[in-house]
């Protein structure tokens, strides 16, 4: 946490609604090295007077803390799966389904919605940034912030779910598509691929690769590995392989929005530098 002193926040006193800017470059005095990381400097009019307070952070930090937390919560799933099929107990005083990835409003999925929260976050301060930089793309970072936002929801409400009876009853689907809540979605991802080819296209090649490979792992994670588990449920019943399996879809998901969020991150330090966010009358 570091703090600009009434002389480095002059300039943004004078407006009075919020506003988010690009800073070109740091100032010099009291803020140190930002050459690797964002910052996002709150400023209150009113209180002009004393220093104001920014939050700043590396993209690298980020990702290994994030990185940090998905390995626990991999090795705490694996760590259920045992106790619940080798040792014939899935409950351990509420544990077992506190952390397993399979199971819904838990642990995992708690931080599976966050993520996707933040990354709708990021991608929401790009759409502003380009906004008021008069830059035509605003539009699709914009959009990108509500899917990114409706996921989050989804996440931990489980809207997806909401369609596989609808779907497989409508469609009288089995097999791979046993759960059929991956056709609509499918449909929307195969659709948002169209759309956003072009804008893809014009972004800078490290935040392409970044995202693309995001992309591949996500949806390899949440809609292949669930056709594969879909067709194995369909045959089998609910055991160690099936765990096994949804252990793979769930860590794909998380390593894909982590990848994302280093590719936005990434994004934000190369285009903007430092950005701050100003709360005024």
């Amino acid at each position: 946490m570091r703090h600009f002193d009434r002389r480095q926040i002059h300039a943004v006193i004078a407006a009075k609604r919020v506003v988010l800017r690009q800073i070109p470059s740091p100032p010099d005095e009291g803020l140190g090295d930002l050459s690797n990381s964002i910052s996002i400097v709150l400023v209150l009019p009113r209180f002009a007077d004393s220093e104001c307070m920014t939050l700043a952070f590396e993209r690298r930090k980020v990702v290994v803390c994030l990185g940090t937390i998905i390995t626990c919560l991999i090795l705490a799933n694996i760590g259920s799966l045992v106790l619940k099929y080798c040792f014939g107990d899935g409950h351990v005083l509420g544990l077992v389904p506190l952390f397993e990835l399979d199971k819904e409003k838990n642990i995992p999925t708690l931080y599976s919605s966050m993520t996707l929260l933040f990354s709708s976050s990021l991608l929401s301060i790009i759409a502003v940034a380009r906004k008021k930089n008069r830059d035509r793309d605003y539009l699709h970072w914009i959009a990108l912030a509500a899917v990114f936002l409706f996921l989050s929801i989804d996440e931990f409400v489980t809207l997806h779910e909401q369609f596989n009876s609808l779907v497989r009853n409508a469609l009288n689907t089995s097999g791979f598509l046993f759960f059929a809540w991956v056709i609509p979605y499918g449909m929307f991802v195969l659709i948002l691929i169209l759309v956003y080819m072009r804008f893809f296209l014009r972004l800078p090649a490290k935040t392409r690769n970044l995202t693309g490979f995001a992309a591949v792992i996500y949806i390899g994670g949440a809609i292949g590995f669930e056709l594969i588990g879909g067709h194995y449920i369909a045959l089998h019943k609910n055991d160690l392989t099936y765990g096994l399996i949804t252990t793979c879809e769930e860590s794909l998901e998380m390593i894909g929005v982590l990848c994302f969020i280093s590719a936005l991150l990434s994004y934000i330090e190369s285009e903007f530098g430092s950005i701050y966010l100003r709360v005024g009358r």
